[in-house]
């Protein structure tokens, strides 16, 4: 498994993994409700549509699959990418699709129409990772050249750069309020960004094994990291050190926030 995630209204799961109670630190085990069959290789990534309709899946057979989530139907395939698809991320609205790839570019898609409106090389060798803005005017990315960086998605031109990591970076994430970004990479730093100006605010020796995933909790007051040790950490952005809570016997593979903030489930 190596993407989690809860519909933002929270009332759905989409993969499963271990479900945690902030408040309590209890397990509380999830089983898998549904299945979508129709990749012909590993699923690697996934998001929701807003309004919880719709799925999207990028997967290792190099397309994305549009899902209908009430009848587990796939109801569009989008073809393009030469190579792996790594990485997915729907805007608010629900109507662009943005996707990173092992072909090393990212493209952004049209939902409705199911075409893509841009096609930018992005990082080289692969683009691992990508995150949308809660406004949906900031893209970032993520990738294999160690450098994060940030899009207009309306032009589809790269508007900053963000350098720092030594090693590939494998996870972004946007605080809800677009005041920080996060960046996680293979040799287990993590790195908060201004992207206003593209200055780095802090830095964190937060996860050994490698972060492969990093998102900010819905309050905009603690950091979540899940990574290759099996332990998810959430780091007070005011100070540290991080709260660990243990349960997994091999790597993490990512981890997400439900909306209310008291939950976080990790796989």
């Amino acid at each position: 498994m190596t993407r989690t995630l809860f519909v933002r209204r929270g009332t759905a799961l989409a993969l499963t993994g271990l479900l945690w109670n902030l408040v309590a630190s209890a397990q509380q085990p999830v089983t898998e409700p549904r299945n979508l069959v129709g990749h012909t290789d590993p699923v690697y990534s996934v998001d929701f549509t807003p309004d919880g309709s719709l799925i999207a899946t990028g997967s290792f057979d190099k397309t994305i699959k549009l899902w209908d989530a009430t009848t587990r139907t796939a109801v569009r395939t989008l073809t393009g990418h030469s190579n792996l698809v790594l990485a997915v991320a729907m805007s608010r609205d629900g109507q662009r699709l943005a996707s990173g790839s092992q072909d090393n570019t990212i493209r952004l898609w049209d939902v409705p129409v199911s075409l893509p409106i841009k096609t930018t090389p992005a990082h080289q060798p692969s683009a691992a990772a990508v995150a949308v803005s809660a406004n949906g005017m900031l893209w970032v990315t993520g990738g294999a050249d160690r450098l994060v960086r940030l899009w207009n998605p309306q032009t589809g031109q790269p508007a900053r750069e963000l350098a720092g990591h030594a090693e590939p970076v494998t996870a972004v994430g946007v605080r809800t309020d677009n005041q920080q970004l996060v960046s996680g990479d293979a040799s287990g730093m993590v790195r908060l960004w201004n992207p206003a100006d593209g200055t780095q605010q802090a830095v964190f020796g937060a996860q050994p094994g490698g972060v492969a995933g990093a998102l900010f909790h819905p309050n905009n007051q603690l950091l979540i990291t899940a990574g290759g040790d099996g332990v998810v950490r959430f780091w007070p952005l005011q100070q540290t050190p991080a709260r660990k809570i243990t349960g997994h016997t091999a790597a993490l593979s990512n981890v997400e926030a439900h909306p209310n903030g008291q939950q976080v489930v990790s796989a």
